[in-house]
């Protein structure tokens, strides 16, 4: 099961999957929090609306200390935002 979220996120280091760390020392700051990501699980590219002028998005699964949240970075602006956490 999954919660929608869609709101913005601070992504600190680099989020590679297939290692432990999620890369060098990647955390997420969300809010007031900040989770340390223990490892990167699955990474996807999904299109955007094209025909809204939305750019490809690149999403990533991440196992942090706090949970499992699924993270996607919009192509043209480099912004990350928190998608969904799950349960």
């Amino acid at each position: 099961m999954s919660r929608r979220i869609e709101q913005p996120v601070e992504v600190v280091g680099t989020l590679e999957p297939g290692g432990s760390g999620g890369g060098t020392g990647a955390s997420i700051v969300w809010g007031h929090r900040r989770l340390r990501v223990l490892e990167c699980l699955a990474e996807w590219r999904e299109a955007g609306r094209w025909w809204d002028g939305e750019a490809e998005r690149r999403v990533v699964r991440v196992l942090t200390e706090g949970g499992i949240y699924e993270l996607s970075c919009d192509a043209a602006t480099g912004r990350w935002t928190v998608e969904r956490v799950l349960d």
